[in-house]
């Protein structure tokens, strides 16, 4: 069998910094620095937050200016690290990481509390990637398993951190209004009603999209209806599936007012 086929070395080319939402004014340190020697990059966030959205967007990049790079999910490595039984696979498959100038490695978190033979694999790569000055980046979508935590198991190792905070109701409301032309009418008590759940980015604009082409909101357009009245016109809990509302949010509206 040849493990290298199992890997999944492509990002989805639908994921681009084009479409990605986040107001945060670090995101542009997703891209790593040339000095090679000094750390590589974790980029953390919880569930939603887009870790995948961003490490599938600078792969992209890499890959669209025509240089090489690859994308290989936690899962994958852990799954090809069983399949190598001799040094002979094991230089395969370091030589074939050589080969990029780009190594993403995503959903770290699937390396938390696994075997000692799975982290030192992973420890391997890390420090090959340095060794031979290849631009690494790792994602973790679950802060509490993120590894690289571990001042035992990174010893020795410089890393540089983006940390993706949850997107506020204030940027969901930016994001919504931004994706609504002046035709389209769609009322800011409607985006407040949306904004006010917490959930993936994605989950607000598939609510917002949904309610959009409802024949309702066209005959409702133009009525005077509060945040109440659309949240329950619309069930527009049942987009999300996390279905309280965001701390911040009241206070958020009231800058809007």
């Amino acid at each position: 069998m040849n493990f290298l086929e199992l890997l999944n070395t492509k990002p989805n080319r639908n994921l681009t910094f084009g479409n990605y939402f986040n107001s945060q004014s670090d995101i542009t340190n997703i891209y790593p620095d040339k000095d090679f020697s000094k750390h590589f990059l974790v980029v953390s966030g919880k569930r939603g937050s887009g870790v995948t959205h961003l490490l599938s967007a600078l792969c992209n990049t890499y890959l669209y200016g025509g240089q090489k790079a690859i994308y290989i999910t936690a899962q994958s490595l852990i799954y090809v690290n069983s399949l190598l039984k001799t040094d002979d696979d094991y230089n395969l498959f370091f030589y074939h990481l050589s080969q990029h100038e780009l190594i993403v490695i995503d959903n770290l978190q699937f390396f938390y509390k696994k075997s000692v033979k799975h982290t030192q694999f992973l420890m391997q790569i890390i420090h090959y990637t340095k060794l031979n000055k290849v631009l690494l980046v790792l994602g973790c979508s679950e802060l509490n398993k993120d590894i690289t935590k571990s001042k035992k198991l990174m010893e020795g190792l410089k890393i540089k951190r983006l940390d993706l905070k949850e997107l506020s109701s204030y940027d969901v409301f930016v994001i919504l209004k931004g994706l609504c032309s002046i035709e389209d009418q769609i009322p800011d008590a409607l985006l407040y009603a949306i904004s006010g759940y917490n959930g993936m980015i994605q989950e607000h604009i598939h609510c917002l999209i949904s309610i959009r082409f409802n024949p309702i909101l066209k005959i409702i357009i133009t009525k005077e209806l509060s945040i109440e009245d659309f949240d329950e016109l619309f069930n527009i809990k049942s987009y999300f599936s996390k279905q309280q509302f965001r701390k911040c949010y009241y206070q958020t509206r009231m800058n809007f007012m």
